[in-house]
């Protein structure tokens, strides 16, 4: 809903098409680093959701 609302509101596509798997991605390698886990879990065509352990 966020990309959606912020960056499709307009009906514009731009280089910031990616910057939130961008961000999610380096969220994703610190938190391996520091935990040595993975809580994000790709929702295809939905998007991200936290995994409880």
């Amino acid at each position: 809903m966020l990309v959606h609302n912020v960056w499709y509101a307009a009906g514009r596509f731009s280089s910031l098409d990616n910057v939130i798997d961008v961000h999610m991605a380096n969220l994703r390698r610190k938190l391996r680093e520091s935990t040595g886990l993975d809580p994000i879990e790709t929702v295809r065509g939905v998007g991200y959701r936290l995994r409880a352990f």
